[in-house]
């Protein structure tokens, strides 16, 4: 199926699905919201996994069903009130959502030097990076960073 956008991006290794979506708006020059408005995608389902909003996704942005299911693998999709499912696994939904964003500045600072003039598209945020009790990055090794908290879910993945 054709894309509806011709500015797109692909995902990164280990990127999150609201991570792709933010980074997707940024490249067209919008906000993730307005993003989401202009193309028809109910924000908040999409970045709760759902299957309506992610099948609008694939199709906006003329991702693969594989690379949609590996970006959906790295996005913790709520599983009942309290529960969360990632990478197959189910999970207490407190140790994967946290109003504390947190990332790697070595990561993010490649994804920079790869594309320097188009830098909210460029960076990209890791799954692994969203457990509350991960401190390192399994790439560089390095403490993670506390970039930003918001309490607002669809705010806080508003790259």
């Amino acid at each position: 199926m054709p894309s509806l956008l011709h500015l797109r991006t692909s995902p990164a290794p280990r990127e999150t699905l609201p991570s792709f979506m933010s980074r997707l708006a940024a490249c067209n020059n919008v906000s993730l919201q307005d993003f989401a408005i202009d193309m028809g995608l109910p924000l908040r389902w999409t970045l709760l996994g759902r299957a309506d909003g992610i099948a609008r996704l694939s199709e906006v942005s003329g991702l693969a069903e594989d690379e949609m299911l590996e970006l959906r693998s790295w996005t913790s999709i709520p599983v009942g009130s309290v529960r969360m499912q990632f990478r197959g696994e189910l999970m207490v939904s407190r140790a994967l959502r946290n109003p504390l964003m947190r990332g790697c500045a070595d990561c993010l600072r490649e994804d920079l030097q790869a594309s320097p003039d188009v830098p909210l598209s460029a960076m990209a945020m890791h799954g692994d990076w969203q457990f509350r009790e991960t401190s390192v990055c399994v790439r560089h090794r390095r403490k993670l960073s506390d970039l930003w908290q918001e309490a607002n879910l669809v705010a806080r993945q508003d790259v």
